[in-house]
């Protein structure tokens, strides 16, 4: 009988972790997580990530759902996987509340600026054509993402009428293209 079986799951599944061998860190991990009356915000990310990369999402979702309230880089990472978690399963609300959450956050700018721009591409996607509009105004010309977003701001305008404003739009992109 080993004495220390819940520890050793732990180190173990925090191992294959760190080597991105998830498949094989899984079961550690929720041998560990099973024995466990509370997990910290870390245990608690690498289960929900784990689960993620193992493509079991709905799981994955219970994981990471309880880090929304986490302001920390944890809490913005986990975010922005549930967000991917709840696309996977065909709720896009929920996505765009996690979305929301992980760009609010600013621990991590370049994961930042992929949630906000993922958050409107949903928001347009969801038919709330102001609140796309709002989020991709804020993409300047050095963001990797400014001819995407500059494209679907023109959508998003020509879609609620705003024919003047999607063709001043149109014309500075083409002046930076």
């Amino acid at each position: 009988r080993v004495s220390n079986r819940k520890e050793i799951n732990q180190l173990v599944g925090q191992s294959l972790f760190e080597l991105n061998n998830y498949k094989e860190a899984l079961p550690f991990l929720e041998y560990y997580a099973a024995s466990s009356s509370k997990l910290r915000e870390e245990e608690l990310y690498q289960l929900g990530f784990t689960q993620y990369q193992e493509k079991r999402y709905q799981s994955a979702i219970g994981n990471l759902r309880p880090l929304s309230s986490a302001n920390s880089l944890i809490g913005q990472n986990a975010m922005f996987y549930l967000a991917n978690c709840y696309l996977q399963t065909g709720d896009k609300n929920g996505a765009l509340n996690a979305l929301g959450a992980a760009k609010r956050m600013g621990f991590d700018p370049v994961l930042q600026e992929e949630a906000v721009f993922n958050y409107a591409k949903l928001a347009y996607e969801l038919n709330q054509p102001r609140e796309a509009a709002n989020e991709l105004k804020v993409f300047k010309p050095s963001s990797k993402y400014y001819n995407e977003a500059q494209a679907l701001l023109s959508d998003v305008l020509l879609s609620f009428k705003d024919y003047r404003q999607a063709y001043e739009i149109a014309e500075e992109m083409s002046k930076t293209n």
